[in-house]
């Protein structure tokens, strides 16, 4: 008898990457913890645990520092394969996180000029399939030199010999404006601020005299409305990673040491760097985004200024303070050639006052600008009630902590991003991938898919921004910064005209659509809460287990208290009946239920409730809040 085997094999496919040939850098991210190769031609270098091996012997392999492959990690691998003249000026550089000669792991160089010939003319690399690549670039230069960090006009010739010169040509395209703008018309200060700042420095007890750095944000119309500051360093900065940013410093007064790193964990120096006086440097999510500042002169502060490509918030740290604030303190100090010109009587009334409005009021320099006060009439003194999380608010004679309103919008490699100012919504980002030198408009509609906007043509905008059109640049790039009236549009979901959960377009003037998106709140949701500490107003016994949720209602500010009894689902609001549903089915992750007087279908699932007006539609997440679903066996206080 004979007994035959067959064998399936599953075939995996490689992920090939196109390279230019002879000259690129390849960067990708990855996670593994298996052995794992790249295939660049016939080279196959084998990564372990440690060690790269190359499958060819016709290669010099230098092996300059230690480094685990076998985690999520990025490397990156630089070839310049140009040169047959001179056979040793040919490499392939294999290296870590960011392209720089200090990340250098391993340093392979061919023989002979044949091996040269062969890999020369290779345009692709094959990845190992069994490791998770997350992301990947492909530049079409080598690194044979590290980008200066400084940005050297064409009059500067004084470039470290590792370097390659920086200009405003080799800027990314996203600083390539703002280099301009800060060189030319950005933000200076005079003699007179700068003679002020460094005596409140000097000056026991004045404003500057401390070893922290301050941040001193400026309003953004002085500066074609980028995000502007300016930072003062009488010493050193925390270690900071700039995430996602472009950004230009410029030193408008004294001497910086920069030191940068990999990773802000990192206590590793990669790469030290001195400006001086007028000079600008840049960073970018690719190159020098992690670094600390340093001040090298100790009799006098480092006063930086820094404008941002993309956007952030404005800047809203404990250390950040207004520019205008900011001047009279130091004005006032140095007009006066006194640090003790703050009156002790600065409260006129009792209530809570924010910090900001008491130094307004020439109070001392000491409170905290996002800290809200208690102000005692009678006493004409000030005592600290609360550090505000995120916003000190001042109305007439009441201040408060409040939580600003934020939200987002994603749309396909771009982002929106929202703020609610005082009387203004902030709207900022970086919209990639429409039509180039292009004119378009942002709209607003009522709906929350995007499918209704580009397949109907009877779909009338909630809001259009019309008179605040913007224009793509030749990238095919919309820079968003713009502000809104609140009466046009808000993030209050209890107010009309929110724009939360709602639709964001941009459209060019034809109607087209180019992007579109949901905004969605990044405010927190609902804060946690146990179910024993949740008190209603009286007792009732539950004998078995009921489907429990707690929904905190944002729009209407109201927490929902629900479950089952075993007959309906009953809703509580205020240890009041408020609604009353059917149970129609249960689904495979949760339950559907029908709301007769309000006429609509809920799913509830134990992450979230969306609503319909059928069960085939119920598709609508309705985004003010979410319900969480437990099984309890207890008595339930209602």
């Amino acid at each position: 008898m004979k007994i035959f085997f067959l064998t399936f094999l599953a075939t995996i496919e490689c992920l090939n990457i196109n390279l230019p040939s002879g000259r690129f850098t390849l960067k990708i991210s990855y996670s593994t913890v298996n052995n794992f190769y790249l295939k660049y031609g016939n080279l196959i270098f084998n990564f372990t645990q440690n060690r790269i091996l190359l499958n060819k012997k016709n290669f010099s392999i230098r092996k300059l520092k230690d480094f685990s492959f076998m985690a999520q990690s990025h490397i990156w691998l630089s070839a310049s394969l140009i040169n047959p003249h001179h056979i040793q000026d040919n490499f392939i550089k294999i290296g870590h996180d960011f392209v720089l000669l200090n990340n250098t792991l391993y340093d392979f160089r061919p023989n002979d000029l044949a091996t040269l010939k062969i890999i020369r003319s290779v345009s692709s690399i094959e990845i190992d399939p069994f490791i998770e690549l997350t992301n990947y670039t492909v530049h079409t230069s080598a690194l044979i030199k590290d980008p200066s960090f400084k940005i050297y006009s064409q009059y500067r010739q004084n470039i470290d010999a590792l370097e390659a010169p920086t200009s405003k040509y080799s800027l990314p395209s996203q600083l390539k404006v703002i280099y301009e703008m800060i060189k030319k018309r950005g933000f200076k200060l005079k003699q007179l601020e700068l003679d002020a700042i460094k005596f409140s420095h000097e000056m026991p007890g004045c404003f500057l005299n401390h070893e922290s750095s301050v941040s001193v944000s400026v309003d953004a119309k002085n500066v074609n409305h980028y995000p502007f500051v300016i930072e003062i360093h009488a010493k050193s900065s925390p270690i900071q990673d700039n995430a996602n940013l472009y950004g230009i410093y410029k030193i408008l007064d004294g001497t910086m040491q920069v030191d940068f790193y990999n990773s802000i964990n990192d206590s590793n120096i990669v790469k030290t760097k001195i400006l001086h006086t007028d000079e600008m440097a840049w960073f970018s999510p690719d190159l020098y985004k992690i670094f600390q500042i340093k001040n090298i002169h100790s009799s006098k502060p480092l006063v930086i200024a820094k404008i941002l490509a993309n956007y952030e918030p404005k800047f809203e740290s404990a250390d950040t303070i207004e520019y205008t604030i900011f001047k009279q303190i130091v004005l006032r100090e140095f007009l006066s050639q006194s640090c003790d010109t703050q009156k002790s009587d600065c409260c006129d009334t009792s209530g809570p006052v924010c910090g900001w409005k008491l130094r307004e009021k020439n109070c001392s320099n000491n409170l905290h600008p996002n800290g809200l006060y208690f102000c005692d009439g009678k006493l004409k003194s000030a005592t600290l009630a609360q550090n505000c999380d995120d916003h000190c608010h001042q109305e007439k004679n009441d201040g408060a902590c409040v939580q600003k309103f934020r939200a987002r919008s994603l749309m396909a490699d771009s982002e929106l991003n929202f703020v609610q100012e005082t009387d203004s919504i902030w709207l900022y980002g970086l919209i990639s991938g429409v039509q180039k030198n292009s004119l378009f408009v942002i709209k607003f509609y009522s709906e929350n898919n995007c499918s209704y906007v580009k397949n109907s043509s009877v779909i009338f905008p909630l809001v259009q921004l019309e008179n605040l059109p913007v224009t793509s640049d030749t990238s095919g790039s919309v820079v968003v910064n713009v502000k809104v009236k609140g009466s046009i549009i808000n993030l209050n979901e209890s107010k009309d005209r929110s724009i939360l959960d709602r639709i964001v377009v941009l459209e060019d003037m034809n109607g087209s659509v180019a992007k579109c998106g949901i905004v969605e709140s990044l405010n927190s949701n609902v804060s946690s809460e146990k179910l024993d500490e949740i008190k209603y107003v009286t007792m009732r016994e539950e004998n078995q287990k009921v489907m429990y949720a707690l929904w905190e209602d944002r729009k209407a500010r109201r927490k929902f208290i629900s479950y089952d009894d075993g007959l309906e689902w009953t809703e509580y609001y205020n240890g009041k009946v408020f609604g009353k549903f059917r149970f129609v089915q249960f689904a495979n992750d949760g339950v559907i239920i029908y709301e007769d007087r309000r006429g609509f279908y809920a799913k509830i699932t134990d992450s979230d409730l969306k609503w319909g007006s059928s069960i085939s539609n119920i598709s609508w997440k309705f985004g003010t809040g979410y319900w969480i679903l437990k099984p309890v066996t207890k008595k339930l206080v209602v």
